[in-house]
């Protein structure tokens, strides 16, 4: 066959008859195409994209200065020493031999009083937690439709949070969800964790993610929905036949949490031994569509502002196709901050030109 391609021979009588059926061929491509991409590919693939999160992240960083509007990476400065701190604190090195959820329940514990929220004091805004990690949401069309988020730090720079348009339009449970698994991985990355690339992926409500997700996942559940006080929700109901219904819906408005999040969480939080296998029963439960639209439409009522305070830090929405693929990701501030620089002549026009096409 490869003397066959390089043109070395040709081929003879027999040689169309061992070709494998033009159909299975067919049909094996589209198997593999239909087929979840591996998490090394994911990652591979979400690298290459990086440059664009990181440049954005240092132009931005540039225009502060330029422009003396330095109070968001003053803000970095000190709560990147917290966050390292926690980091360091609750890292594998640290207790090898603590389940990865565990560490993350209890750095979220600790970011949680660094974001100067009280015991007790459930809601989490996405606002208060953009401003406390001095981050920067920015909307990018990514390599894979179903892609979550990306981190990216740029030198001397604070952090931005890269989210796909169909995030930031969709479940506001799974927005939620988004910016704070990826304040789970900048945490791995101040820890001195070898990669943050993130290779989670959702479809429908349903997380795939591999081994490297497990932290960053645990970390971005806890944060917005403590153990303790799940458990005292939890508590607050009857123990009837199917209370499991009522208590995940509550716990998904409570904290705004999308409905599988809500009811892993929620057995999760009650120690169930068997938490797979009772999630697998209620999702094949006749029940289960119907909880899902009623938990979207009751974190959506109490959690209406989320998109509304998300999409005035992003400003418009790119397009889903190739070309955005590869242009700089979307953000209200960045305009802002470039239209003020050129207003007060501090860049040639030509520069202002580049930076609004690139």
């Amino acid at each position: 066959m490869e003397a066959i391609m390089r043109g070395e021979a040709a081929p003879d009588e027999n040689f169309r008859a061992n070709l494998p059926a033009e159909e299975k061929v067919l049909n094996e491509f589209a198997q593999a195409a239909q087929a979840p991409p591996q998490e090394h590919a994911i990652a591979s693939i979400a690298e290459a994209h990086r440059p664009r999160l990181t440049l954005m992240a240092t132009q931005l960083a540039e225009l502060e200065r330029l422009l003396g509007k330095t109070e968001r990476l003053s803000r970095w400065q000190d709560v990147r020493v917290g966050l390292r701190e926690i980091a360091s604190t609750y890292s594998p090195i640290r207790f090898p031999g603590l389940p990865e959820w565990k560490r993350a329940q209890f750095a979220a514990q600790k970011t949680r009083e660094l974001l100067t929220l009280r015991k007790g004091e459930t809601r989490l805004p996405l606002s208060h937690l953009l401003d406390r990690t001095a981050s920067s949401p920015l909307a990018m069309v990514f390599p894979f439709e179903q892609m979550l988020g990306e981190l990216g730090l740029g030198s001397g720079a604070a952090p931005v949070i890269g989210l796909s348009p169909q995030v930031v339009m969709g479940d506001i449970g799974v927005l939620r969800f988004a910016v704070a698994h990826q304040l789970g991985h900048l945490l791995e990355s101040l820890g001195g964790q070898p990669t943050f690339t993130c290779t989670l992926l959702v479809k429908d409500d349903k997380l795939l993610s591999g081994e490297g997700e497990r932290f960053a996942n645990a970390f971005a559940v806890y944060l917005l929905a403590p153990l303790d006080e799940v458990q005292q929700l939890a508590g607050a109901y009857p123990r009837g036949k199917d209370w499991y219904w009522d208590a995940a819906q509550d716990v998904a408005a409570t904290f705004g949490l999308s409905p599988r999040v809500a009811m892993t969480h929620l057995l999760n939080c009650l120690e169930e031994s068997n938490a797979k296998q009772m999630l697998d029963t209620f999702r094949s439960d006749s029940r289960w569509w119907q909880y899902r639209e009623d938990v979207r439409d009751h974190v959506e009522s109490a959690w209406d502002d989320e998109r509304r305070d998300l999409r005035e830090r992003v400003g418009d929405l790119p397009d889903n196709n190739v070309q955005e693929a590869l242009r700089r990701p979307r953000s209200a501030t960045f305009e802002q901050f470039v239209s003020e620089a050129s207003e007060r002549g501090m860049l040639e026009p030509s520069t202002v030109d580049d930076l609004r096409v690139a």
